[in-house]
């Protein structure tokens, strides 16, 4: 009766050696003969995410909600693959239910964090991943998380927090203007220049889709274009722009 938690060791032990098919293999075997572990259901769902098995994976993640509704990392996974096979409203439901759950406890750790981020960015910084940790739909976690690195220059980390924020929550438009400004900005490491800028357009345009009265977001491109010689696009968002500074008045 006792195997399926050997099998969930050897699982364990061949995740630490990159063995990921085997490490699959076993936690078949545990959830065989225990099938009510939701945690093991959530460890061989983002396995089988990872190798792209979306039908599989989500089939554990809702076995996995079905015995323990209220786990954050359950439902953060569910919202995650339902943006990888977009479905956004059913992604945002999760997601929404994981903000509710987890909000309690992070709450009070991210606010603790905001207070101190100013003077101390490494301290908020390991606060909010802590407050992350225990709510990963705690949206202004991530945000303050990337403005922590940013103070203290590692704007490749506040990339990564901000494009992880994306895959679970694709509609927050602030996520993009911040990446778009990085990916300008930034002088980030481990790609051209070039990369980089196209990344910063493909983000402004996609925070002009989700907040297409935003005049700032026209000016903020209309400078790259114009920076890339692009004079008649940049001439049409500065159109756009200025109509909609002109109505907003």
């Amino acid at each position: 009766g006792d195997l399926y938690q050997a099998a969930n060791i050897i699982a364990e032990i061949k995740l630490i050696l990159n063995d990921r098919y085997t490490a699959i293999e076993y936690y078949e075997l545990s959830l065989s003969i225990n099938d009510s572990q939701p945690e093991v259901h959530c460890r061989l769902g983002e396995l089988l995410e990872y190798f792209v098995q979306y039908d599989k994976a989500l089939a554990h993640y809702r076995r996995g909600y079905s015995l323990a509704p209220g786990d954050t990392r359950i439902l953060i996974n569910l919202a995650r693959i339902h943006v990888s096979t977009g479905k956004i409203d059913e992604a945002e439901k999760f997601y929404g239910i994981c903000r509710e759950t987890g909000m309690p406890r992070s709450r009070v750790i991210a606010d603790e964090a905001e207070r101190i981020k100013r003077t101390d960015p490494v301290g908020a910084a390991a606060l909010y991943r802590n407050a992350i940790s225990y709510n990963p739909a705690h949206t202004e976690a991530y945000i303050g998380l990337a403005d922590c690195y940013r103070q203290t220059g590692e704007n490749e980390k506040a990339a990564a927090v901000l494009e992880d924020l994306k895959k679970v929550n694709p509609r927050y438009a602030v996520t993009y203007i911040q990446l778009g400004n990085i990916y300008y900005n930034g002088k980030l490491k481990g790609n051209t220049r070039k990369y980089y800028i196209y990344l910063a357009i493909k983000n402004y345009e996609e925070a002009i889709r989700l907040q297409p009265g935003n005049p700032d977001l026209y000016f903020e491109l209309a400078a790259i274009m114009e920076a890339l010689g692009e004079r008649d696009k940049a001439d049409r968002l500065l159109e756009s722009a200025d109509r909609l500074t002109r109505e907003g008045r």
